[in-house]
């Protein structure tokens, strides 16, 4: 008989847990505080707590993911990333960061990771990070290196962006060290080319 109501309470977490729920979750943890058998109640609170991190984190994404959408066009506003507390750089380097936009001659809209661009999107969400650009880098930073572009003036500060674009003239020793991915060719002129810029590595790959 326990194990017939274990297999059932976890039937209906698992289901709660593939939804994500709030409602469901509040709903089952009721369900679950009234079993009477205290080792068979514990176990599943436990579960219960774990599908609670869970929801918290998706509501997380969720609402970086719509500020992303509002202010996917504004590139003189820089997203609010939220990098680890306690990261620590990699790597530190001084270059030239230039610009660029998916609306060049011959461009498919592709960066050469794969992600598509050519609507103007010009962010990438990261668990650890939440919302970066994106930027060109050399094949000594593999796709999803994470970087640090600090004191940029036309953005007033720092930017975090990630690496998911190759280019022919970027890299160490070359005409820029970065290059950073703008949702227009207005936006991308104005910008122009930032001279002598401090960046840290702070992850290489994902």
């Amino acid at each position: 008989m326990n194990e017939e109501i274990k297999n059932e309470f976890n039937f209906l977490l698992l289901s709660v847990e593939n939804n994500l729920n709030q409602s469901e979750l509040n709903s089952a943890i009721n369900k679950v505080k009234a079993i009477k058998y205290e080792d068979i109640k514990n176990e599943l609170l436990v579960r219960t707590t774990s599908i609670q991190e869970k929801i918290t984190a998706e509501k997380k994404r969720l609402e970086q993911l719509a500020y992303y959408n509002k202010m996917l066009k504004i590139d003189a506003t820089p997203v609010i990333s939220t990098p680890p507390s306690n990261v620590k750089a990699v790597e530190t380097i001084k270059g030239k960061i230039t610009a660029f936009t998916p609306f060049c001659e011959g461009c498919s809209g592709y960066t050469a990771s794969g992600k598509y661009v050519g609507g103007g999107d010009i962010y990438q969400y990261d668990s650890e990070y939440g919302m970066v650009r994106i930027v060109a880098g050399d094949k000594s930073y593999p796709f999803g290196t994470i970087v640090k572009i600090k004191n940029l003036g036309y953005f007033g500060g720092d930017v975090y962006a990630m690496v998911l674009d190759r280019g022919g003239a970027i890299g160490k020793n070359k005409r820029a060290i970065f290059d950073l991915l703008f949702a227009t060719k207005e936006n991308a002129y104005k910008f122009g080319v930032a001279q002598n810029i401090e960046c840290e590595i702070l992850r290489i790959g994902y």
